[in-house]
């Protein structure tokens, strides 16, 4: 998955850090999904308001039936 994401961000040289904190690779999903979403290519979830009450992270579309390995 790291190196997944690594396609599509550019990482500092240390991504170690990626591995050995949860924290840190959530905060890099985020960061991609937050770029889908500013690009509009980001999906809005069918549930909203439940979607708020969760957090959810909205996803782009072009990663529906992807897998990241």
């Amino acid at each position: 998955m790291i190196e997944r994401l690594h396609s599509l961000a550019s990482f500092p040289e240390h991504i170690e850090v990626l591995r050995d904190s949860v924290d840190a690779l959530d905060a890099v999903v985020c960061l991609v999904a937050g770029a889908d979403f500013l690009q509009g290519l980001a999906m809005p979830p069918s549930d909203l308001a439940l979607a708020k009450q969760e957090g959810w992270i909205w996803v782009s579309s072009r990663a529906v039936g992807r897998t990241l390995e």
